[in-house]
């Protein structure tokens, strides 16, 4: 790989923010019944600053389960008045992470870790920023085969069986709802005078170490495909989330103390970026474009029919923390979950056609796309877009500068399941978005 002289330049910031014990863990819609015990490994926050000597932007990456919006706007706001980068050129993606804070959430538990949170994504920027080297971009992709799948299952006649988490060779089901996507994309910065800049792009849902019983912080896979990827390769690196709505690793394990499939799962991933890393191309790093724009998405109003007060004393229980109660009250009042019984009480404060805006974003570097999406994509809407992108190659980053939850495709809403029962949005916003997101990436190309 040459170097060549240009005004283009990568910065990169890492931090480590671990939480004290008794910190709520985010995932699984509790944050006050699993509480942290001890540290298993670091959790970080992570900031790559890209410019192109006339703009710069800073995309993050942090090991949590998601920001909302008022996260993103605090933070945001302090960079334009603190660094002078306008809060529409900063992305925090997050891993999804089930075994981090829920920064997101305003849980009591949650409180008191909020300014350490604060403070070190203030200061991962300023190490981002004074890292600023010229690069070169390359980039790359190789297939990781069954190191993910997706978690929604058929019955032989084709019609849906459920959710779980069963590998491809276990799974006592037919067959998956679909095929997850399995490619992992690259971009390599390669700096002039500095470590290179590694940012991978992959879509799977970061719960190998999570179970509702778990309460040790962990990055999860992420971090141990990191620290394998950092100490084979001696590069800085960055993992930004992809549509990892429907799809979950094959490492999982459900409230078991052993961690080698952590371990295992890393080295398998990297093993796969060093396919990608030994077959990469040069991209003309040109000027960076960014857009943005709302689409107003229609809530679901459809409460089923269901009794409020049913569903009211379902998800009483599961706040607290009684899953027997909550399984057996589910079975007795015809509730698929306490995240139904939940998405039934919302349903039911939302007026017909009131909605929100879903605060879109994409950005092109070269033959390079990128959107941002503040929701959980599924795979099959992320493949959609991929293969109608203008770009030579297009990242999906989820999770991003919010956390709307699920939003499922067409096929998802039509089989129904766990994800639709959370589900905020109408059937169909999923497709609508898929439109939109590639109307941007043709107006920045």
């Amino acid at each position: 790989m040459t170097q060549k002289k240009n005004k283009f330049s990568v910065g990169y910031g890492r931090l480590a923010i671990n939480p004290p014990k008794g910190i709520g863990l985010g995932g699984f819609g509790n944050t006050n019944s699993r509480l942290s015990e001890t540290v298993l490994d670091d959790i970080c926050v992570t900031c790559t600053a890209l410019s192109d000597g006339k703009k710069t932007v800073l995309m993050y990456s942090v090991d949590f389960l998601g920001v909302s919006l008022n996260n993103y706007k605090v933070i945001s706001a302090w960079v334009e008045e603190n660094l002078s980068i306008p809060a529409e050129n900063v992305f925090i993606t997050a891993t999804h992470n089930h075994s981090a804070p829920q920064v997101r959430d305003g849980s009591t538990s949650v409180i008191p870790y909020m300014p350490t949170f604060y403070e070190g994504m203030y200061a991962v920027a300023r190490l981002a920023l004074d890292d600023l080297d010229e690069a070169e971009l390359f980039i790359g992709s190789a297939r990781t085969e069954h190191l993910n799948y997706v978690r929604r299952y058929l019955r032989e006649d084709g019609s849906f069986h459920g959710v779980g988490f069963f590998t491809r060779n276990k799974s006592p089901i037919a067959r998956h709802e679909s095929d997850a996507d399995d490619l992992m994309q690259v971009l390599r910065f390669v700096r002039k005078e500095k470590k290179d800049v590694v940012m991978v792009n992959w879509q799977c849902h970061v719960t190998t170490t999570s179970g509702l019983k778990r309460t040790d912080v962990s990055a999860d896979w992420v971090g141990a495909f990191r620290d394998e990827a950092e100490k084979e390769f001696g590069v800085h690196f960055a993992y930004y989330q992809g549509a990892a709505g429907n799809v979950v690793p094959n490492s999982y394990l459900p409230d078991e103390i052993s961690n080698s499939n952590l371990e295992k799962h890393g080295k398998d991933l990297n093993a796969v970026l060093k396919k990608a890393l030994s077959d990469m191309k040069p991209v003309e790093t040109e000027e960076i474009r960014v857009i943005h724009h709302n689409h107003y998405g229609y809530f679901q109003t459809d409460t089923e029919g269901k009794d409020l007060k049913q569903a009211q004393e379902i998800c009483d229980a599961f706040d607290r923390g009684d899953t027997d109660a909550v399984r057996d009250l589910c079975l007795e009042y015809g509730f698929h979950s306490n995240y139904h019984a939940k998405a039934i009480l919302g349903r039911s404060k939302m007026e017909q056609g009131v909605g929100k805006d879903i605060q879109m974003a994409a950005l092109s570097l070269g033959k390079v796309g990128m959107i941002f999406a503040p929701y959980e994509m599924y795979d099959t809407n992320g493949m959609q877009i991929k293969a109608r992108s203008p770009f030579e190659m297009t990242l999906i980053c989820c999770y991003t500068n919010n956390a709307f939850g699920y939003i499922p495709s067409a096929i998802g809403f039509q089989n129904g399941g766990y994800e639709v029962d959370a589900c905020t949005f109408a059937a169909g916003t999923g497709e609508t978005l898929v439109e939109e997101y590639l109307k941007l990436l043709e107006q920045i190309k």
